[in-house]
């Protein structure tokens, strides 16, 4: 039989851009995949190149429904 195993989820940041100009996505990905590998789902961004590093966007939506569905709620569609 198989046996069902839970996934680590973590939200992690990954590298993108150029040597100069680098950017980050807000990532939710599996605790046991690498840093810029398969992912879940991508939850914003973060450019430490603007303002100073001091904005990050978020899809507040996505982050919210996500951790009630890790809590144990079922997802609820409009």
């Amino acid at each position: 039989m198989c046996e069902r195993r839970k996934m680590g989820m973590k939200i992690r940041l990954s590298r993108f851009g150029c040597e100069n100009k680098l950017f980050y996505r807000v990532m939710a990905a599996n605790s046991r995949s690498p840093r810029d590998g398969k992912h879940l789902e991508v939850l914003g961004y973060y450019n430490p190149l603007s303002d100073g590093g001091k904005r990050m966007g978020l899809n507040f939506e996505r982050v919210k429904s996500n951790t009630e569905i890790d809590r144990g709620k079922e997802k609820v569609t409009d």
